[in-house]
């Protein structure tokens, strides 16, 4: 798990930061390149750990790709998208039973 997590986002920043020097992005574009990278951590990770995470990854996607759309406060729209998507899926996840000695 800390391999997939630590090393997905810091690959994602790194490979944000790299592309963005080599493409010669700015400011929202570099921004969104970034949160796609993030996105795709957070897509594989529902792929192979909770299916909650797939949902998410396709959300921070499309918010990367839809925040240039928003003319006001889209940054912090998608914000709000990424911190309900942590959010919600807590409150409908099967709990297991906790296991008493």
């Amino acid at each position: 798990y800390m391999l997939h997590w630590v090393g997905g986002v810091v690959l994602a920043i790194i490979t944000s930061v790299v592309l963005a020097n080599v493409l010669r992005l700015q400011g929202q574009a570099a921004g969104q390149l970034c949160v796609a990278m993030v996105g795709i951590v957070y897509f594989l990770a529902g792929v192979h750990f909770d299916r909650a995470f797939l949902v998410l990854g396709i959300l921070m996607l499309a918010g990367a790709a839809l925040v240039g759309y928003v003319p006001h406060y889209g940054w912090t729209l998608l914000g709000a998208v990424i911190a309900a998507g942590l959010v919600v899926p807590t409150f409908f996840a099967k709990h297991l039973p906790v296991s008493r000695p």
